[in-house]
């Protein structure tokens, strides 16, 4: 059975049918623009939303994506960024713009990832360094006296 065996049955010609599906997708097409552009504001609004926490979704989002590697090695902000589906200077852009930047939160995450390890684990320091992907029990040290102000012993006391 052909298009012109259907519209003779029907009632119509081929350019009806033509007519009509032409319309038909004018109309899903200019449905799914709207609806795509009713998501993308949605989306654009959540990257600066707070979320039950009272923390930017967009910088929680980069806090995991450190998390997730950080026993191996920490991330950079290129890899952090194209985990979130934008370009370094994005990344960039919008964590200045919610007032903080990408070695900020890493070494927050890291400030408070050590202390909790610190107060709670029994670990030594150097399986601490080496969990926060430090090459060196030393340079944790320092680290973690310019984010405290005492030592890690000293916290581990407190």
């Amino acid at each position: 059975m052909t298009v012109e065996d259907i519209g003779m049955i029907v009632g119509c010609t081929v350019n009806d049918v033509d007519a009509a599906r032409s319309a038909t997708a004018k109309r899903t097409a200019r449905a799914l623009g709207a609806i795509g552009y009713v998501l993308y504001g949605i989306a654009k609004s959540a990257r600066h939303r707070p979320s039950r926490n009272g923390r930017p979704t967009l910088i929680m989002r980069v806090e995991r994506e450190i998390s997730a590697s950080l026993s191996v090695r920490s991330p950079t902000i290129v890899e952090v960024a194209a985990a979130a589906g934008c370009t370094r200077q994005t990344l960039y852009r919008r964590l200045r713009a919610l007032g903080t930047s990408f070695e900020e939160i890493r070494a927050d995450l890291l400030r408070r990832r050590a202390l909790h390890l610190i107060q709670t684990e029994r670990l030594s320091i150097k399986e601490v360094s080496y969990q926060l992907g430090f090459s060196e029990a030393s340079a944790f040290s320092r680290a973690f006296k310019r984010w405290t102000g005492m030592c890690p012993n000293a916290a581990r006391r407190n």
